[in-house]
């Protein structure tokens, strides 16, 4: 019972969301002073390399002036990221050509599934010689 009430008590401070702060008049704690809100304002958007630079020069984390400038309603353009070219070979499928390239049943060599990557690659080149 002395649970519950704790628990009713706690919510009835913070909120569904716990949003205590706002409810007794609490500001934010903030790295950013007003200049410097100002100044990212000014920048008006940023891009991840923009924010690196905006973070390195007054000592914060990129992920940061990331979320600043998002909660600033600042325009933010992630950066891209690079699919690689190569197609994605599963382990099992390099297991499946090994074993039929020396003339095993399914399932023989299953096993080897686990085995490091780059070892069955290996494997297979020295299998199909």
């Amino acid at each position: 019972m002395l649970a519950f009430i704790k628990k009713l008590w706690h919510n009835s401070l913070t909120g569904s969301k716990g949003q205590h702060q706002k409810n007794l008049g609490l500001k934010n704690m903030t790295s950013y002073t007003d200049n410097m809100v100002a100044e990212m304002e000014a920048i008006g958007s940023f891009t991840f390399e923009t924010a690196e630079e905006y973070a390195a020069k007054y000592a914060l984390s990129t992920r940061s002036v990331i979320s600043k400038a998002k909660s600033l309603g600042l325009e933010y353009t992630p950066k891209v990221v690079v699919k690689s070219a190569t197609p994605k070979v599963r382990k099992a499928d390099v297991v499946a050509e090994i074993t039929q390239t020396l003339g095993l049943l399914d399932g023989e060599l299953d096993s080897l599934a686990n085995a490091n990557a780059q070892t069955l690659g290996v494997l297979l080149k020295a299998v199909s010689r």
